[in-house]
């Protein structure tokens, strides 16, 4: 698999670009080859770390607020929008004890 260009690698190619120089002069200024240079110039080359991936349209985990959402949390936050979400996790545990909340923190 070929190696990942860095950001620093393309800007330095593209300033020498832009200085004039030719595709294989520059590429070989930089230390890459003619190829990368090439889908440089054509914009197919993204710099490392800069992989976008389409987001996901479905759900990976279960709602762990499903059940108390819509019946519990909505009307609070309608009735109190500042209410932070260790307030809504206290009243969840007092009216529905025995369950976890404190580890859905994240969730809210």
């Amino acid at each position: 698999m070929p190696a990942q260009l860095s950001l620093r690698i393309k800007a330095r190619y593209m300033d020498k670009r832009a200085q004039g120089l030719r595709q294989q002069i520059a590429a070989d200024a930089v230390g890459i080859s003619v190829r990368s240079a090439q889908r440089i110039d054509r914009g197919e080359l993204q710099p490392q770390g800069h992989h976008q991936q389409p987001g996901r349209t479905w759900r990976t985990r279960a709602d762990p607020l499903a059940d108390v959402w819509d019946s519990v949390l909505v009307p609070m936050l309608e009735q109190a929008p500042q209410l932070e979400p260790q307030t809504l996790l206290l009243h969840l545990e007092r009216i529905h004890p025995g369950q976890e909340w404190h580890q859905r923190k994240r969730t809210l």
